[in-house]
């Protein structure tokens, strides 16, 4: 049990993470009802949501931080990055390109360096 309790925050991090990608996509929703006009109803709603669900990113974010150092916790948030280039891929049909792949290699090998500087 006491086990399973030190990998908590790493599983609020983790929500927030994916409540980051979330809002950003919505955000992105938002942006082409904008094109419209910034009355729309769909850029309303599209923007209300990925504020709200970026407030909720903000507070699994806030718990994760009562156990994660600063310095890990926030570097740990570029796998944001890594995410939306597959899924704005998905949804938005944004191509993948070598320079990205190379930029999400990078983010990959930074996290590791990092992770591994916390574990010692």
């Amino acid at each position: 049990m006491v086990n399973n309790l030190h990998h908590m925050p790493y599983l609020y991090l983790g929500i927030s993470i994916i409540f980051n990608i979330v809002g950003n996509h919505f955000f992105k929703f938002a942006g082409t009802a904008m094109k419209i006009s910034v009355t729309n109803k769909d850029f309303l709603l599209f923007s209300f949501l990925g504020f709200l669900i970026y407030g909720i990113a903000a507070i699994f974010y806030i718990i994760s931080l009562k156990d994660i150092p600063l310095s890990v916790a926030y570097p740990m948030l570029s796998i944001t990055y890594i995410i939306t280039i597959f899924t704005s891929y998905y949804f938005f049909k944004e191509p993948i390109t070598a320079t990205k792949l190379i930029g999400v290699a990078l983010i990959l090998c930074g996290l590791f360096f990092i992770s591994r500087n916390f574990q010692t």
